[in-house]
């Protein structure tokens, strides 16, 4: 089954999990509203004989019915003594809401005094409670007296009746989110790392196939040189062969020396090498190529001190490497330029080509192991993808950096920054 089937089977779970945490939260509200409203009714029932028992307030709700222009000091004094006797009743059995209050005439159903935040146009239905005040008020005052409270917070007041369900209901859908994220992530990092370790087992069959072919074949042109007694061929093709197995010699070492860094088993052993020397060595060999197509390479050796405590075999090979790259990936006469130049206590090495240049969002991923970037029209550049990753590898261990400017058909500089012999600067 394709991994995108399975994110979408666990993203339509974890999307039917949350509706039903949704359900499930609606259903606790029902419950938590349907233990809530008898002890509302208790509470009404309760401030009814509260009221019933105050003569003072008696007097005020009769008051009340009587009074049609609703005078604010009978206002005033009637609310703040309901209020008190709601909150009383409210306090007593643990429950802590705002509420405001309304007098009705039950045989007119009008309002007959309406307190500060009590306004049904715009409240739910379920927000109100009412209750008729029975006893001698409704036959003082020949009326039918309703009061109705209407709790302004009862959603909030309900929802934090059930916090500690909603808190862990969204802990862990959250939980469950986030490790169908993780999993999309990691499954698209498998995927392209099962790409790209299909190509390097493509390139590495294709690089490897060729020398053992051309062997196969000298081999077999070398025994019929023999047997035939053609010395000089027999030569040629025995130096061929030395060529062909140097070349498959190296493929091998480059894939092993990687390894063997990566996991810690190879050290590097460095000591005090002049780096001028060491590039005039490698360099030799890669004027040479850079003459036979075509091409030059310069050098402008400014370093004052070049002496660097340096391995210079795995130096020697990040080198190559570069100038190696700098010959593949260019569509015109290669033009390399090889400089130093000292800068505080380190030295510094630019490889500068003038080739087909990285594009700026493949920069980053260039020095990724078995990471090959596109190289446009150059489909006969082949590779395993480790080169620039175990140059970065070699500056690292001796304690350097690596740097890359390049663009796209202008090429690609990079320099390469080590510490000098005795210098104990750090390099972030």
């Amino acid at each position: 089954m394709k991994n995108w089937i399975i994110a979408v089977m666990v993203l339509v779970a974890l999307l039917g999990l949350a509706w039903v945490q949704v359900y499930l939260l609606r259903v606790g509200l029902l419950l938590e509203k349907a233990r809530f409203d008898p002890k509302m009714a208790a509470v009404l029932e309760q401030a009814n004989i509260s009221i019933e028992k105050s003569e003072e307030v008696r007097a005020m709700v009769i008051e009340a019915y009587r009074d049609t222009v609703q005078r604010e000091e009978v206002r005033r004094p009637l609310r703040d003594s309901l209020e008190d006797i709601l909150s009383r009743e409210l306090l007593s059995r643990g429950i802590s809401v705002d509420f405001a209050l309304t007098l009705w005439d039950g045989y007119e159903k009008q309002a007959v005094l309406t307190f500060p935040g009590a306004d049904r146009s715009d409240q739910p239905a379920y927000q109100h409670y009412q209750r008729t005040l029975y006893g001698r008020i409704g036959a003082d005052c020949g009326c039918r007296p309703v009061l109705e409270v209407q709790v302004t917070n009862l959603l909030g007041y309900l929802l934090g009746r059930l916090t500690s369900l909603i808190v862990l209901s969204v802990l862990f859908v959250g939980l469950l989110a986030f490790s169908l994220g993780w999993l999309i992530i990691k499954t698209n990092r498998l995927r392209k790392l099962d790409q790209v370790k299909n190509d390097f087992i493509n390139n590495l069959t294709h690089e490897l196939k060729t020398p053992a072919f051309s062997t196969s074949l000298l081999l077999r042109l070398l025994s019929e040189a023999l047997s035939g007694k053609k010395t000089e061929k027999a030569a040629e093709y025995l130096a061929l062969l030395e060529r062909e197995n140097e070349q498959l010699k190296d493929h091998i070492e480059k894939v092993l020396e990687l390894a063997s860094l990566e996991s810690g088993q190879k050290h590097i052993q460095a000591r005090p090498i002049h780096v001028h020397e060491l590039l005039e060595e490698v360099c030799l060999d890669y004027a040479r190529k850079s003459e036979e197509k075509e091409g030059r390479l310069e050098f402008q050796l400014d370093a004052a001190n070049d002496l660097a405590e340096l391995d210079s075999a795995h130096v020697k090979n990040a080198v190559q490497n570069l100038l190696e790259n700098a010959l593949k990936y260019t569509d015109k006469p290669p033009v390399i330029r090889v400089s130093t130049h000292n800068a505080g206590p380190f030295i510094h090495i630019r490889i500068r080509d003038r080739g087909i240049g990285i594009a700026p969002e493949h920069q980053k991923k260039i020095f990724d192991k078995f990471y090959r970037a596109p190289t446009g029209n150059l489909h006969e550049v082949t590779g395993f993808g480790l080169g620039l990753h175990y140059v970065r590898q070699i500056v690292q261990a001796h304690g350097g950096r690596i740097q890359l400017q390049s663009k796209p058909g202008e090429g690609s500089e990079f320099e390469l920054i080590f510490n000098l012999a005795g210098k104990e600067a750090i390099i972030e």
